[in-house]
């Protein structure tokens, strides 16, 4: 698949941390463990392998479940795996680090977590990986919520996914609570068809809950963000999100696609945020029921911009749509829609029951050249 096409003369770079990394000479030094009571190693060595060194310090954090914590030292600087690095612990773990971990060499995923605790990363740069640069799959007896948090991270580069949670395969009754903060994606999803840099299937009884904040996802090879909700699950709200000060551009699908496909709720909350120059929406909302049925699109949109987006499937600027038993909601304040392959905006409401309805509220939604018009509506859609 051919990359994303460059934009010119518009910052790509909005709100994300940059990591500057030391490329130092490194010792070869054993994991140390701290006085905490062996909570910590610290990985001092940038080889693949033997003492010191991250994959070394995963080893150690499998055989004990009282290693919590993992951090890279500065001097470390770049890390070149030659095979994937696999935690199997069920404990929760902290990996942090200013240090770039080189996947390119792995044949396959760069870090794989298959336990089920939670993850925090922090300060990291994983790139390369010929499959996903951080695969997490969740294992089928995972119950409550599995939280992934992601603070200055760095994401790019991979044939598949950038960041793949996965809960589609064993459909765990857990939920999936996923946290990004000053992360960048960028160029992953390439070696395949509909590799997303962002992407989260959820397919048992949990729910999925999502933040994203001063982030970018950038000219990834299919969608800049994915979630894909499809269990059987009873929750009431299966889909909440939360999206602020961060850019979706240049990806070759979708900027930023939300999907609820089963019984429960899409709601989001969208705030200061970009979709531009994405192959086709730019936003793209959905609770459409294609596994079973049941629930509301509840969508609040303040200071967004849809621009440039539907270059590759002629398609609207935003898609919000609600199809099967449920409501459509929507609220977009001070926000634009300008330049975009078909309309600015589509606003879907498949009625299957008589008490479905559409309201779709407008304050201050403005745009140009976009050849649908504004916006759209299908089905019984009021916009006041």
């Amino acid at each position: 698949m051919p990359a994303a096409p460059a934009r010119m003369g518009r910052p790509l770079l909005v709100g994300s941390t940059v990591l500057t990394v030391a490329l130092a000479g490194t010792a070869l030094i054993a994991p140390v463990a701290s006085a905490d009571g062996g909570r910590s190693v610290r990985v001092t060595s940038s080889a693949d392998a033997g003492p010191g060194t991250l994959r070394a310090a995963i080893e150690a954090a499998n055989a004990n479940s009282r290693i919590r914590e993992i951090e890279i030292r500065r001097q470390v600087g770049t890390i070149a795996l030659l095979s994937p690095v696999e935690f199997t612990g069920a404990q929760d773990l902290e990996l942090s680090g200013r240090a770039t971990i080189d996947a390119s060499g792995t044949a396959g995923d760069g870090l794989r977590f298959v336990g089920g605790g939670d993850l925090e990363l922090s300060g990291l740069r994983i790139t390369g990986a010929p499959d996903n640069n951080i695969d997490i799959e969740v294992p089928a007896a995972a119950t409550g919520t599995l939280k992934v948090e992601l603070e200055g991270v760095t994401i790019g580069g991979s044939g598949n996914h950038g960041l793949f949670i996965e809960d589609q395969v064993l459909n765990s009754a857990a939920s999936i609570a996923l946290e990004l903060e000053h992360v960048r994606v960028q160029g992953n999803g390439f070696g395949d068809t509909d590799q997303d840099g962002v992407r989260v299937n959820e397919g048992g009884l949990g729910s999925i809950r999502l933040s994203i904040k001063q982030s970018d996802l950038v000219g990834n090879g299919a969608d800049g963000l994915e979630l894909d909700e499809k269990g059987d699950g009873d929750a009431a709200i299966k889909v909440v999100g939360r999206v602020v000060n961060t850019d979706f551009i240049d990806n070759f699908d979708q900027g930023l696609d939300l999907n609820e496909n089963a019984a429960g709720d899409l709601r989001v909350t969208i705030v200061n945020v970009d979709a531009i120059g994405n192959g086709q929406e730019g936003i793209d909302l959905e609770e459409d029921d294609d596994v079973n049925g049941g629930g509301d699109l509840v969508a609040d949109l303040v200071n967004v911009t849809v621009d440039d987006n539907g270059f590759a499937d002629p398609t609207d600027g935003m898609k919000i749509e609600e199809d099967g038993v449920g409501s459509l909601v929507a609220t977009i304040t001070a926000s634009t829609a300008n330049d975009n392959a078909a309309a600015g905006a589509t606003f879907e409401q498949q009625q299957s029951d008589p008490a479905d309805s559409g309201s779709v509220v407008l304050s201050t939604f403005t745009g140009t050249g976009n050849p649908g018009g504004l916006y759209v509506t299908d089905g019984p859609v009021t916009v006041s």
